[in-house]
């Protein structure tokens, strides 16, 4: 059972939360909010080129959120808006098996912010 590739993903699993994501940090990285009539209302920025699917990940999270079936109510999208990322470049070195970074740069990328209401059933 000594499988190089299983160990990698195994490891990268445990780095980059291969585990359910809570509610709770849902709420945070959605920024939920009650409504005075007993909806919600949440708010994620997304780069504009991944818009189109942020809807199936929103209701998902919606979904866990309620713990249940969530209705989306509304939904809007604001106009494009740049917003500083960081580009890292990873090349493979053979000598050591793995990814080894080779730059890393500040730059700017074309994001949306996407708020939505919606209800738990």
């Amino acid at each position: 059972m000594n499988n190089p590739l299983f160990f990698s993903v195994a490891a990268l699993c445990l780095l980059s939360g291969c585990a359910a994501t809570s509610p709770e940090r849902l709420k945070e990285i959605y920024s939920v909010a009650p409504s005075s009539d007993g909806s919600f209302s949440a708010t994620i920025e997304v780069r504009e080129n991944h818009a189109s699917q942020q809807d199936k990940f929103s209701q998902n999270a919606f979904n866990k959120i309620c713990a249940g079936p969530a209705s989306i109510t509304s939904r809007s999208v604001s106009a494009p808006f740049n917003k500083q990322t960081t580009y890292t470049q990873q090349t493979w070195n053979p000598a050591i098996g793995q990814l080894v970074q080779t730059a890393s740069f500040p730059v700017n990328t074309p994001h949306v912010r996407m708020t939505y209401g919606f209800e738990c059933s």
